[in-house]
């Protein structure tokens, strides 16, 4: 927890792939430096091969050295794949530099999937909301999404943890935001005013479709029309009835107008 009484868990990224990543890239920079000495012995100087091995040679020996180095960082010293929060969440994975800060009021829906392709989704009400949703790589994927609304995804080889135990943290996290526990204002990593504005919006948006759906349903016109209306019709039966019928139209007509002086 932070000082605000805030809980807060790390997901680190996994490091399953990372040796293997780092054995590729030994292997290519010894490739390399062995490009580089290859003109030395067989080629002279000014020769179209000579200069092609030095350039082959010198990119790949910074490139794939840096890249050996990296993954050797990585292997002891992973970094955030999810930083989760009772107000939302920082995603690290999708996209180029990971999805950034997610409040939960922008998830509509989570699933855990299981199976031969086994991953977390999380279903966006919003995707224009979402911090880096400019990334080209993130928006072609919250445009493309496979169960046709907008998702971010977690897989098992991208998270250091089982994707169960994973789930289980998101989940109980929104549960709390839900239950009310999530403190209000500012939080040590996280500001609530994106959650606030989207959930805002989305409220606003739910009451104009229910205003117009009422509309919809009758035709548009406020209650005084459909009473005005009512009272007309009910004049026009009138004037054909006789009797008890034309008795009982008169005290439908008084109930209308009762109605009337209590709005």
């Amino acid at each position: 927890m932070n000082g605000t009484g805030e809980e807060i868990v790390k997901i680190k990224k996994s490091r399953s792939l990372t040796p293997w990543i780092a054995l590729v890239a030994f292997a290519l920079t010894a490739a390399s430096v062995y490009c580089l000495l290859v003109p030395l012995v067989f080629y002279k100087l000014g020769n179209t091969l000579y200069y092609l091995f030095i350039g082959i040679g010198s990119v790949g020996t910074l490139y794939f050295a840096g890249l050996f180095i990296y993954e050797i960082v990585q292997l002891f010293s992973p970094k955030n794949a999810l930083i989760v929060s009772d107000e939302g969440f920082l995603d690290l994975l999708n996209g180029s530099a990971g999805a950034g800060y997610v409040p939960w009021g922008n998830v509509t829906r989570m699933e855990h999937t299981e199976g031969e392709k086994p991953l977390i989704s999380i279903s966006l009400l919003d995707p224009e909301a979402v911090q880096n949703a400019g990334d080209k790589k993130l928006k072609k994927q919250l445009t493309s999404g496979e169960s046709g609304m907008p998702a971010l995804y977690i897989k098992p080889y991208q998270i250091a943890v089982p994707l169960d135990e994973a789930y289980e943290i998101l989940y109980e996290a929104r549960e709390r935001f839900y239950r009310g526990a999530a403190p209000s204002g500012q939080t040590e990593i996280f500001s609530n005013t994106g959650m606030r504005a989207i959930r805002g919006a989305a409220a606003a948006a739910e009451g104009a479709k229910a205003e117009k759906k009422d509309a919809d349903e009758d035709g548009g016109k406020s209650i005084d029309e459909l009473l005005k209306e009512l009272s007309g019709e009910i004049e026009k039966r009138r004037q054909k009835l006789s009797g008890d019928d034309k008795k009982s139209s008169e005290e439908l007509e008084d109930i209308i107008r009762y109605i009337k002086e209590k709005k």
